[in-house]
C-alpha cells in the first residue's frame, strides 16, 4: 500500500490528483507499505520543494465614463492586479487586448462586459460588469385636423414617453417652434413635411416626420370688369367672376356703399371719386380668399363733400340754414323741394309754411378735365309739422278723490282753468274739481310752436248705503235686507262684513250666527265708477235657554220625581212635558205636563221617552230629550248547594250594572258585599241576598247551603318488606265512614275494592293513594310508600389455587346488583391479621399478603365483605376461603 502526504494534504491513491487553493511551494512525500511474510514493510521518499504552485492574478473592472444614451461611447477603467495581459469581451460580439480601452454601443440597451487578466504563468481570472443603456424616447404626433384652411390654424399634439425637456418642430414652410403643443397657420394651400425632434433629460434624441399628416385647402379668389374708367357719373360697370370652381358663395364690396352675393354683379357709380372693389369668396369647407382691386373706379365731376342743415324736424315758418362744401364744384342750384324757386348760393336761409316732408337737392356742374359734369345730390329729407299737445284721456274719479293730469308733445305747458290745480303752469298737475270740469292745455316750443288739447274730469255720484234687519235667537238665521240706492249710474257690487269673522258679496244675504251676542255689521256699497260708501248697524244675537232635568228616583210603582234644572237668560220661561213609552210600552201617552217640576207614578218597567221644552220671554226655544229605562229589580241568589267539611263554595247572583249586593249573615263569605263571594261555612247556613239599583230600588232572594262530615282514610300494608321475588302486598283498609274507595299503586293500575291485593312487577319504591268516599261524595284520601327490593345476587368461591398454574389463580367476589364505587373486600388470618383490604371488587387477592409478592401459607382464611345494592341499601357478608398451593 502507499501513503503520499504533500504539506499534511494526504492521499492514499498511487497516482493521486490534487487541487491546491492556496499558492506557495509544496514537498512531497511517498510512503509504501507491503505485508511480506506477515510483516509490514514500508518505505518512504520524501521530494523537497516539489511543486510550486503560482498565484493568480486579480482580474477588476469598471467604468471611467460612458456618454448616456445608445449609441454611445463607453470607457472602460482597468484595475486588475499581478496580471500582464487581458481579454475583454464587450458583449456585442466584440473583444480587445488593450488594458483600458473605449467601445463603442449602438442599439444595445443591456450588455454584460468580461475582463480576464493573465499573468506570465498564464494563470487567470476574470470580473464582468452589466451596463444598461436607457431606451431612446418614443414620439409620435398627431393634428387636431386632417384639413385646414389656408392661414388657418392647425394645432400639433406629441405622443410622447420619458421625460422629455426640449422640443424642436420644422412646420415644411419655414416655420419652427419649441413649444411642446404649438399651433401654426399655413399661407399656401397643400401638404406639408413636418418633423419634431425631442430630446429626453438624459440627453437621448429622437425624431419624427409626417409628410400627408394634414392638407391646407381654400378656393381661389378673381375677377375682371368692363369700363372701369368714365369721364361723368353715372357709370355702369360689369364685374365678371374668374374664382375658382371650388366656391360656393361670393360676397362683393363695390365701392360706393354698393354690396352683392352675386357671382357676377353689376355696379352703377352716381357720384364722382376713386373707389376700391373687393371679392370674399368662401368654398364648401368654409375656407375664403379674398381678390382686391385698388382705385378700380374713378369718375370725374364736382363733388359734395359736405353739407350742413341746421335742422332737419320744423315747426311751420320755422328758419332752417344750409351750407355747401364742394372743392372742385363751379355752379350750385339748390331746389328747396317745396316748389319755390333755385338758389346758385353756398349758405343760405329757407322757411317752409306748410307742414310736410321735404327733399332738397344740390345739382353741382364743373368742367373739370375737360368734362362738362353735371350731378345731383339729394340732402337730409326735412320734416316740418306743428307739435301735437295732448292732455290724456277723460278721467273719472269719485267725490273728495283728485286726478292726475298729466300733457306731452310740447316744452312748456298751460293748464286752464287754474281753479282746483295743484301746478296749473308745469306738464303734470293734480285736478280735485267739486264737479264735473273740462280743462284747457296749452303746449308750446321755443320755436314758437304752439297747440291745444282738452281733458274733462268727470266726478261720479257716490252711493246711499243702507240695509235693515232683526234680532235673533240663536241658531236662527238673520236675513239682511238692503235698501242702497244712487243718483246715476248703478251699484255694480256689495260687500258685507258679518262681525264674526264672515262675508258675502249677496245683495240680501241671510247669514246664522254660531254664537250669542251683539254683532256690528258693515255694509260697503261699491258704484259702477269704483265710488265707494259704507253703513254699520248692529244685530244682537240672542241666548238660548238651556233645557235641563235629572230624576231622583224611578222605581215601578212609586212616585218619580224630575227635577227641573233648566236656565232662562231672557225674561221668563215657560216649561213643558211630554213623556212617551218606547218599545213595549208604545201604547204609553203622550202625556204633556205644563209645569217646573214633574212628579208622576210608572206602573210597568220599560223604557220611556221624556221631553222637557223651555221657552223664553223673546220666543227663543230649547229642549231636552232623555230616555228613562225603568227596570224592575230581580234578586237571584242561584240554586242551592253543598259542601263538604273544609271545601269551599262560589255563590252566584245575577250581575247587572250598578246594583249593590249584601249576603245576609256574613258568616264564612269572602265578600258580603260582592255578587260572587267565596263560601266556606262549616254547617248549614241560610243566606239572604239583597240588590239594590241605582234608584234604590231593591229585592231579596235566598240559597240554602247544606255542609257534610268528610270520611277518615287509612290502610295497612302486608307483608311489610316485599322483593321482586315476593310482590304480592295485601292492603287492609282501616278507613271509617266510607262506603267507596279508588285505590292508586302509582305503577298505572289501580282498584275500587275495598281490601285489594296488588303484584308490583319491578323494584323501587311505590307511593300507594287510598281515596275514600262517603255517601254525600265527600272525599278524604291518604298515602303511603312502600319499597319492593330489587334483584340482588352475590358470588364467594370457597377455595382458590394460587399455583401458577393459570387456573383458578385468584380469589374474585362476584356478583349483580352492586353498586361498585360502594364496596370494600377484608381477608383475615386464622389468628385474626388483616393479611388483604380493597375497595375494587374488580382486583381479587393473588395469595400474597396485600398483592405485593409475600406468598400466605396454605390455609383457611376469613373474609368480610360490604356492600351497596343498586338501591343504596347497606349488606355486609362473612365467610371462609381455603388457600390451596
Amino acid at each position: 500500500g502507499t501513503q503520499i502526504t504533500a504539506n499534511n494534504l494526504s492521499s492514499p491513491n498511487i497516482n493521486p490528483n490534487k487541487v491546491f487553493n492556496n499558492p506557495g511551494i509544496y514537498s512531497v512525500t511517498l510512503v509504501g507499505k507491503r505485508l511480506i511474510n506477515g510483516v509490514l514493510c514500508s518505505d518512504t521518499l520524501v521530494f523537497t520543494n516539489y511543486i510550486n504552485v503560482y498565484a493568480n492574478p486579480t482580474a477588476q473592472l469598471s467604468i471611467s465614463s460612458i456618454a448616456g444614451c445608445s449609441p454611445s461611447n463607453v470607457t472602460f477603467a482597468n484595475n486588475s492586479q499581478n496580471a500582464t495581459s487581458y481579454l475583454w469581451d464587450f458583449g456585442d460580439g466584440n473583444t480587445s487586448n488593450l488594458a483600458n480601452p473605449t467601445h463603442g454601443y449602438s442599439n444595445i440597451q443591456n450588455v454584460v462586459i468580461t475582463l480576464t487578466a493573465f499573468s506570465n504563468q498564464n494563470c487567470f481570472s476574470t470580473d464582468s460588469i452589466n451596463i444598461s443603456f436607457p431606451p431612446p424616447p418614443s414620439i409620435d404626433f398627431t393634428t387636431n385636423v386632417n384639413s385646414s384652411c389656408v392661414n388657418a390654424p392647425v394645432i400639433f399634439n406629441p405622443i410622447l414617453t420619458g421625460n422629455i425637456v426640449s422640443f424642436s418642430w420644422n412646420f415644411g414652410d419655414g416655420g419652427t417652434s419649441t413649444q411642446s403643443n404649438p399651433s401654426h397657420s399655413f399661407a399656401d394651400t397643400g401638404s406639408y413635411n413636418v418633423t419634431l425632434i425631442v430630446t429626453d433629460s438624459m440627453g437621448c434624441v429622437a425624431s419624427v416626420s409626417h409628410t400627408n399628416l394634414f392638407q391646407i385647402i381654400g378656393p381661389t379668389a378673381s375677377f375682371t370688369s368692363s369700363n372701369a374708367n368714365g369721364n361723368c357719373p353715372p357709370l355702369v360697370v360689369n364685374y365678371t367672376n374668374t374664382s375658382s370652381n371650388d366656391v360656393v358663395s361670393w360676397s362683393w364690396n363695390l365701392g360706393s356703399g354698393m354690396q352683392s352675393s352675386f357671382p357676377n354683379p353689376t355696379g352703377t357709380y352716381l357720384y364722382p371719386g376713386t373707389f376700391d372693389v373687393y371679392l370674399v369668396v368662401t368654398d364648401a369647407s368654409g375656407c375664403t380668399d379674398t381678390a382686391m382691386a385698388q382705385g378700380l373706379i374713378n369718375l370725374a365731376g364736382p363733388q359734395l363733400t359736405s353739407y350742413t342743415i341746421s335742422d332737419n324736424t320744423l315747426c311751420p315758418s320755422q328758419i332752417v340754414n344750409f351750407n355747401l362744401v364742394s372743392p372742385n364744384a363751379d355752379t350750385f342750384f339748390t331746389d328747396f323741394g317745396d316748389g319755390t324757386p333755385f338758389t346758385s348760393l353756398i349758405s343760405f336761409s329757407h322757411s317752409y309754411p306748410n307742414e310736410g316732408t321735404y327733399s332738397p337737392l344740390v345739382v353741382l356742374s364743373s368742367n373739370q378735365g375737360g368734362f362738362n359734369c353735371v350731378v345731383t345730390y339729394p340732402l337730409t329729407p326735412i320734416q316740418v309739422q306743428n307739435i301735437i299737445v295732448n292732455a290724456g284721456l277723460d278721467q273719472n274719479i269719485c267725490p273728495g278723490q283728485s286726478a292726475n293730469l298729466s300733457g306731452s308733445g310740447a316744452v312748456n305747458y298751460s293748464w286752464t282753468p287754474a281753479l282746483s290745480l295743484s301746478t296749473p303752469t308745469l306738464q303734470s298737475t293734480s285736478a280735485s274739481p267739486a264737479i264735473t270740469t273740462s280743462y284747457v292745455l296749452t303746449g308750446t316750443t321755443p320755436d314758437g310752436c304752439i297747440n291745444y288739447d282738452t281733458v274733462q274730469v268727470i266726478v261720479n255720484p257716490l252711493p246711499v248705503v243702507s240695509f235693515i234687519n232683526q234680532n235673533v235667537c240663536l241658531g236662527s238665521p238673520v236675513t239682511f235686507t238692503n235698501s242702497s240706492t244712487i243718483i246715476s249710474g248703478s251699484i255694480n257690487s256689495y260687500n258685507w262684513n258679518f262681525g264674526n269673522g264672515n262675508s258675502s258679496t249677496q245683495i240680501s244675504p241671510t247669514v246664522s250666527y254660531l254664537s250669542e251676542g251683539t254683532y256690528t255689521v258693515t255694509l260697503t256699497a261699491t258704484s259702477n265708477m269704483g265710488c265707494q260708501a259704507t253703513f254699520s248697524n248692529d244685530v244682537e244675537i240672542l241666548r238660548l235657554p238651556i233645557a235641563n232635568f235629572e230624576v231622583t228616583k224611578i222605581c215601578v210603582n212609586e212616585p218619580s220625581i224630575f227635577l227641573n234644572n233648566s236656565a232662562v237668560f231672557n225674561g221668563q220661561g215657560s216649561y213643558q212635558w211630554t213623556i212617551t213609552g218606547t218599545g213595549a210600552n208604545a201604547g204609553y201617552g203622550p202625556y204633556v205636563y205644563n209645569q217646573n217640576n214633574l212628579n208622576t207614578t210608572f206602573s210597568s218597567p220599560g223604557t220611556y221617552t221624556v221631553l222637557l221644552q223651555v221657552i223664553d220671554s223673546a220666543m227663543c226655544l230649547h229642549s231636552i230629550q232623555q230616555d228613562i229605562n225603568i227596570q224592575p229589580v230581580i234578586a237571584n241568589a242561584g240554586v242551592d248547594d253543598s259542601i263538604c267539611v273544609g271545601a269551599q263554595t262560589q255563590l252566584f247572583a245575577a250581575n247587572l250594572p250598578g246594583y249593590s249586593y249584601s249576603w245576609s249573615p256574613p258568616l264564612g263569605l269572602s265578600s258580603p258585599n260582592s255578587y260572587n263571594p267565596i263560601c266556606d261555612v262549616p254547617i248549614t247556613t241560610i243566606y239572604t241576598l239583597t240588590v239594590q239599583n241605582v234608584m234604590g230600588c231593591s229585592a231579596a232572594d235566598q240559597i240554602t247551603v247544606f255542609v257534610f262530615p268528610i270520611p277518615q282514610a287509612g290502610f295497612l300494608v302486608n307483608p311489610s318488606e316485599l322483593s321482586i321475588y315476593n310482590p304480592t302486598a295485601n292492603f287492609i283498609n282501616t278507613s271509617i265512614g266510607a262506603v267507596n274507595y279508588i285505590w292508586d299503586f302509582d305503577d298505572g293500575s289501580g282498584s275500587n275494592l275495598q281490601n285489594p291485593s296488588h303484584s308490583f312487577n319491578k323494584p323501587g319504591y311505590y307511593d300507594v293513594h287510598l281515596f275514600a268516599i262517603n255517601e254525600s261524595g265527600c272525599v278524604n284520601d291518604t298515602t303511603q310508600r312502600i319499597y319492593v327490593e330489587g334483584d340482588f345476587g352475590l358470588y364467594v368461591p370457597s377455595a382458590f389455587t394460587p399455583s401458577n398454574d393459570g387456573l383458578n389463580e385468584v380469589f374474585y367476589v362476584k356478583g349483580v346488583g352492586i353498586d361498585t364505587k360502594d364496596f370494600s373486600l377484608r381477608i383475615y388470618s386464622r389468628w385474626g391479621d388483616l393479611v388483604y383490604y380493597s375497595t375494587d371488587i374488580n382486583e381479587g387477592w393473588d395469595g400474597t399478603f396485600q398483592n405485593k409478592g409475600s406468598i400466605m401459607k396454605s390455609d383457611i382464611y376469613v373474609y368480610k365483605i360490604e356492600l351497596k345494592n343498586y338501591l343504596g341499601k347497606v349488606k355486609e357478608f362473612e365467610g371462609s376461603v381455603n388457600l390451596l398451593r
